[in-house]
């Protein structure tokens, strides 16, 4: 075998245990970040139920009672506690 071809051929080899290490670290990576994302959109949706809960109980006495609905938004979403972190 030549010089060249051995050189090529471990060449390859580690290129290729590189590529693949780098797809498996890549994937727990992004697995990683995607569950941490559900997580957090889970807690955000569990606050905002809970303002609006919290909200329907103790601001709303009847349905006719309530002048205007924008007021009820502002409010819900000052108790949800004014996100500014939202990413959209």
């Amino acid at each position: 075998m030549k010089l060249l071809l051995k050189f090529n051929l471990i060449f390859v080899l580690v290129f290729s245990a590189g590529l693949a290490l780098s797809g498996y670290f890549a994937n727990e990576f992004l697995q990683r970040n995607a569950r941490d994302q559900v997580a957090q959109q889970a807690r955000l949706t569990m606050e905002t139920a809970l303002a609006a809960r919290t909200y329907s109980t103790s601001q709303i006495k009847t349905f006719a009672g309530e002048a205007a609905p924008k007021w009820s938004a502002r409010d819900l979403a000052e108790a949800s506690g004014s996100r500014t972190h939202f990413r959209g």
